[in-house]
């Protein structure tokens, strides 16, 4: 295995680089998937706007709250499901991108060439997902940034 440091300073930033290119794709998607608002769109669909009822949060709590179990319970498996999905998502999109490149090194008057496979730590791709979920749960663009606590949303992360 080889560590960074093998790597010469050129080819380094283009592995730095890489990561926050695919660090960034897995936290804007992690983000938008969070913050699709269910438990505002199951209460809308039935008439209700769940922000003006309650505590005014909208996730599955005070839907249920409000609405009933059968709704609130819906609402909250989806704000689950939401974070494992995005948390999954997270952890394909670090596992398949891959970055190769090719590094030549002298040694004795020859010239070897060492390939490279760069791939973004699984775990740091889950990590960034979960958080990035979560935040958008809590603060969701749809709603003007004012969503639930997150509570469903990190259980499933």
């Amino acid at each position: 295995m080889t560590t960074l440091a093998a790597i010469d300073p050129q080819n380094l930033f283009t592995v730095r680089f890489f990561w926050l290119k695919v660090d960034g794709l897995i936290v804007i998607l992690s983000y938008l998937m969070g913050s699709i608002p269910f438990g505002y769109l199951i209460a809308k669909s039935r008439g209700i706007d769940i922000r003006q009822h309650g505590s005014g949060n909208i996730g599955a709590t005070n839907v249920m709250r409000v609405l009933g179990k059968k709704p609130g319970y819906m609402a909250f498996a989806c704000d689950t499901l939401k974070g494992l999905v995005a948390v999954l998502v997270g952890k394909y999109i670090a596992q398949h991108h891959t970055l190769t490149f090719t590094q030549g090194h002298e040694m004795g008057g020859a010239i070897y060439h060492e390939t490279y496979f760069v791939m973004l730590p699984e775990s740091i791709g889950a990590i960034s997902a979960a958080v990035a979920c979560i935040i958008g749960h809590n603060f969701p663009v749809w709603l003007g940034f004012k969503g639930g606590q997150g509570m469903a949303t990190s259980g499933g992360c």
